[in-house]
């Protein structure tokens, strides 16, 4: 996702490598509040990458961890080694065809 919703070489290379890995799992749309958006305003290609329930785009509901950004987030306690390897074969490759190009 983007701060204003439109694609970029982040997000165009994350879909792709996305279904090339057989994931399903890489949505785009608009997010204008995560730690992207500097990265945003100095013109720099980016993208957040989280793990939510979308309810609805318009207006935008969703829903992340009860414990998400709380003191209770621990690493120990609340990392799911699955969704981390599958975000990071995403990412991950996404970085290694990106360099490739």
């Amino acid at each position: 996702m983007t701060l204003d919703g439109s694609q970029n070489e982040v997000t165009n290379t994350a879909v792709a490598t996305s279904k090339a890995l057989g994931k399903s799992v890489v949505l785009t749309g608009k997010f204008d509040s995560s730690d992207d958006v500097p990265f945003y305003e100095a013109g720099i290609s980016s993208a957040l990458f989280i793990w939510m329930d979308v309810e609805s785009w318009n207006p935008l509901i969703y829903h992340v961890e009860k414990v998400f950004h709380t003191p209770q987030d621990t690493v120990l306690e609340n990392i799911s080694p699955q969704r981390m390897q599958e975000a990071l074969e995403i990412i991950g490759t996404s970085l290694y065809y990106f360099i490739k190009r």
